[in-house]
């Protein structure tokens, strides 16, 4: 199966035909760029394609209704939006195959926060890609005799911060140039990292990797270090303040990190989330990436003579 079956495939179940047979349609270039699928309701079917906003159809424009894109959100949902609703809250879904669909709309609370999100009116699918040996050449530069540094990888959305991720996962679990594989813990918090489908990934992440899927990024790295007794944690997108207590608890169990966070660069290692950890001396080495993916990486150190 190409690239571009694998997201058309996976995404039929989800999208109205006449829409996927706009998608199919679509020139075998911008099909490789296709980033992202903005739908809103009353408004045209809009398309990321290489960081710029596109229609899907121009003339005359594909418009998604409000029922269209409930219909959507039912299937997405599996049709028991309730047993979702913990994503719905926190304002996506996870598709079958580690593909993500934020969500946006009115938000209902109660006194803890955010009850649900209802009525969707705008959803915006995230097109998963496997890019096998995006992360050769930065590999070298974060690996050590004995593992790896701890690092960081900085991007804004949508700059392929977990495609970056997912494949040094890959190589380091499988062994590259002649250095052994390693045990790598995968907390997979969005299903992205992954694609775990019953918990089982289908994406490809090396064979020595262990998924813990759908849990919460700190008790998952609390999980992972007692019952799997990895080499290496990996985690997407560092958010709350207890993510970076739980990673700093994993390095000083001698458990090297490696997580994702937003950023477009240096300065942003002074955000309120980010910076507690650069001043304990966490990570030695952060890697840059752009706003689109595919572009130069650079790996940036944080340890003097390391």
């Amino acid at each position: 199966m190409t690239m571009e079956n694998r997201w058309q495939q996976a995404l039929a179940p989800y999208l109205p035909q006449p829409w996927m047979r706009e998608l199919a349609g679509l020139d075998i270039q911008l099909q490789a760029g296709l980033q992202e699928i903005r739908l809103r309701s009353g408004a045209p079917v809009m398309l990321t394609v290489r960081g710029q906003s596109r229609l899907l159809r121009a003339n005359p424009p594909l418009i998604c209704s409000q029922s269209e894109l409930e219909a959507l959100f039912l299937a997405a949902c599996e049709y028991s939006p309730a047993s979702r609703n913990e994503q719905i809250r926190r304002g996506y879904l996870l598709l079958r195959g580690g593909f993500r669909m934020g969500i946006s709309g009115r938000c209902l609370r109660e006194e803890a926060g955010i009850r649900t999100i209802h009525p969707i009116t705008a959803a915006n699918i995230r097109i998963l890609r496997e890019i096998p040996g995006a992360a050769r050449t930065v590999l070298p530069q974060i690996r050590r005799s004995d593992g790896i540094y701890n690092t960081l990888i900085l991007a804004p959305p949508g700059g392929g911060k977990t495609t970056l991720l997912r494949d040094i996962i890959r190589m380091l679990s499988d062994g590259l140039d002649g250095k052994e594989g390693m045990r790598i813990g995968v907390v997979d918090e969005r299903g992205e990292l992954a694609g775990s489908v019953m918990g089982i990934p289908t994406l490809d992440i090396g064979r020595q990797s262990d998924v813990m899927d759908g849990c919460a990024k700190a008790e998952g790295m609390r999980l992972m270090i007692r019952s799997m007794a990895p080499q290496v944690i990996a985690v997407d997108e560092l958010g709350e303040a207890e993510d970076g207590v739980a990673l700093a608890e994993a390095a000083r169990c001698g458990v090297s990190v490696i997580a994702t966070a937003h950023g477009a660069g240096m300065g942003d290692l002074q955000r309120p989330q980010l910076r507690p950890l650069v001043e304990q001396g966490l990570f030695q080495r952060v890697i840059l990436l752009g706003a689109v993916p595919g572009g130069t990486a650079k790996v940036e150190r944080l340890e003097p003579g390391s």
